[in-house]
């Protein structure tokens, strides 16, 4: 099933390597390019430091970096700036549409994420930014004064058997690139899986006493252990929704802090071109592979696909109908209904309203309406230029409403539509996937309840 050829593949159930491969020019011993596997380890460097104490998920992040504040940080359009949280950055919430240092590549990387003007509220919704990874690793470095790394050797990996040889590449202007560089081996992620497995299944005083029962002198007691697994469990259980991005089939399961959810029960690290960190927790099942998938395309999807039909199936023991037991309850979807005015300036939307079977888009002269049903493609309508088209509505583990809409006729593709709400705050998101039609169907925006 898989296309692509790994570099290696390693196998674990139960504590045990059962299978270990090295495909040529890969082989043992080689550090490998791990890409954004590094995000997952920045995030456990980020809950050791709040199971020390010495952050909080409420902090904001402008706060740690006042030397990247703009002058004009002060202006009301950069409210969502001084908003933006630790649990924000986490869970890929951020302010900002797109990776900011690529907007910026003259400027300092972290400097990047500061004085890029914000496109929508903060914690609302996904979006996915290297450039918040590469903030928190800042962050690590600020407060302990060690690479994300190098701090977690102290904490944990070192006792786990992770090499002395991983480390993080740096980004143009000398700043760990927390994001998207780490280098070490296979067998790395394998003992950091291994772990990670064992806090999923509530074995940690068990297979880890040495951790658990540290003096009461050390800051890596046990109490801190209490601490940090609390904080892992949470960092790999379902926050945000990645329907509405995700470029694979995997991709759309949901995502923690700087974790990847899968079907099936499974949890992930990813790294781009097949990079992967794959938990079974149930099956004490764990899975490695590094690759170079990048010129292949849906390679990386072969490499899950073989994970979740062809590896998965030999140990499952639990319900097969069970995709993962972490859905965040009490939200529903009236909660949705009614109408909205959408505040962005110079947009050509001026509202919309969802009713029970039907989202209406508002612009200034003409008003789109979409027909749906609720987890069903509803009746067929037409917009615009478009026509035989077909949508379905789906409320998502994290209380938001997305609309998918099949375009079917000579336009043909899909729009996708998120809204979320939180608070007094409703934001809504439009991506448009066709050729020519319906440009103006992209973006973010912020929206209130008028009825």
């Amino acid at each position: 099933m898989v296309n692509v050829c790994p570099d290696s593949l390693h196998i674990m159930h139960r504590g045990k390597i059962i299978r270990e491969e090295y495909h040529k020019p890969f082989q043992k011993g080689m550090l490998h390019r791990m890409f954004s596997v590094a995000k997952s380890y920045t995030a456990i460097a980020i809950g050791a430091l709040i199971s020390e104490e010495k952050l909080c998920m409420e902090d904001t992040v402008c706060t740690f970096f006042p030397e990247y504040l703009p002058e004009e940080f002060q202006e009301a359009e950069c409210d969502s700036l001084r908003r933006m949280t630790i649990e924000d950055l986490l869970t890929m919430r951020t302010c900002h549409a797109t990776t900011t240092y690529k907007k910026h590549p003259e400027r300092n990387w972290t400097e990047s994420f500061f004085i890029t003007k914000p496109d929508h509220l903060p914690g609302m919704i996904f979006h996915y930014d290297t450039s918040a990874a590469l903030v928190l690793a800042g962050l690590v470095r600020k407060i302990s004064g060690k690479s994300v790394l190098d701090y977690l050797r102290d904490v944990f990996l070192d006792q786990i058997g992770f090499s002395k040889d991983a480390y993080f590449t740096k980004d143009p202007f000398g700043a760990d690139n927390g994001g998207s560089g780490m280098m070490a081996y296979p067998e790395d992620l394998l003992v950091t899986g291994k772990f990670l497995v064992s806090v999923l299944n509530g074995k940690l005083q068990e297979e880890y006493p040495e951790l658990m029962n540290a003096n009461a002198d050390s800051v890596y007691n046990g109490e801190f252990f209490v601490r940090f697994e609390k904080f892992l469990k949470e960092a790999m259980r379902y926050h945000s929704s990645t329907i509405h991005e995700g470029k694979t089939r995997s991709e759309r399961a949901g995502y923690g802090y700087m974790f990847w959810m899968l079907p099936k029960g499974g949890i992930m690290m990813y790294g781009m071109g097949g990079q992967y960190l794959i938990l079974y927790p149930k099956e004490e099942l764990v899975i490695v592979t590094t690759a170079d998938a990048q010129s292949e395309a849906g390679g990386t999807q072969g490499i899950l696909d073989m994970a979740e039909y062809e590896i998965l199936p030999s140990y499952k023991e639990s319900d097969p109908d069970s995709d993962r037991n972490d859905k965040i309850p009490g939200f529903s979807f009236e909660k949705y209904i009614g109408k909205y005015r959408i505040g962005k300036k110079g947009s050509v939307f001026e509202g919309f309203s969802v009713e029970e079977n039907e989202f209406r888009l508002r612009k200034k002269e003409e008003e789109y309406r979409f027909l749906f049903s609720l987890g069903n493609y509803g009746t067929e309508f037409e917009i615009k230029e478009c026509s035989h088209n077909y949508a379905k509505a789906e409320l998502q583990p994290d209380g938001s409403l997305y609309i998918r809409v099949r375009l079917m006729g000579e336009s043909f593709g899909a729009l996708h539509i998120l809204i979320r709400k939180k608070e007094k705050h409703t934001l809504l998101f439009l991506r448009k996937v066709e050729e020519y039609a319906l440009p103006e169907f992209n973006g973010f925006f912020d929206a209130e309840r008028i009825k």
